[in-house]
């Protein structure tokens, strides 16, 4: 199906090459390689080897209906060894002991301490959107399914510490409780 066709179709243009451009693909290849190599794609070796991380205290006890603002959240990067919390899907989450988070790292500074949703949704690591009723409904089809597996990972591995406070994602269901309250 699409892999055989593929496949049939892209190794074939590698049978015909000649050795000069087998020569230069090599090249090519290595050029990109070594790039990527350069990158340091890895956030967690950006730590010094005998750097140790000690982490304040996970608060207790945990209350997964807490209501976080934005501005509390933003305490919450990994400064000074303190706690990593993130947002998405308007809960929070406690990514602390993951390591990808951690403050002065790429995941760190563009997702820690923040409602990151957007950011995920889009897998943008460079602009920082805000999370708005508008920016919600903007998202596409793929957008939100890329950012519901998102949510459903931070689910299954970390902790959820709360929600966050005015979330779009909750504006629903609060309007709902209100009707219902009013019947």
């Amino acid at each position: 199906t699409y892999i055989h066709s593929f496949l049939k179709n892209f190794f074939p243009m590698f049978l015909n090459l000649s050795i000069k451009e087998y020569i230069y693909l090599s090249f090519f290849l290595y050029v990109v390689l070594s790039f990527f190599k350069k990158l340091n794609l890895n956030t967690n070796k950006e730590k010094k080897d005998d750097e140790i991380r000690v982490r304040v205290p996970s608060e207790s006890p945990v209350d997964p209906n807490r209501l976080f603002s934005i501005d509390e959240l933003k305490k919450y990067t990994g400064a000074n060894n303190g706690r990593i919390y993130l947002g998405c899907k308007g809960y929070v989450y406690d990514v602390s002991d993951s390591g990808f988070y951690d403050f002065g790292t790429t995941y760190g500074d563009a997702f820690s301490g923040r409602d990151c949703s957007i950011d995920l949704a889009k897998m943008d690591l460079k602009v920082k959107h805000d999370v708005t009723i508008e920016s919600v409904l903007k998202l596409s089809n793929v957008e939100k399914g890329i950012l519901d597996d998102w949510n459903a990972k931070f689910e299954s591995k970390y902790t959820i510490m709360g929600k966050i406070k005015n979330s779009p994602f909750f504006s629903n269901d609060n309007d709902n409780k209100n009707k219902n309250k009013e019947d």
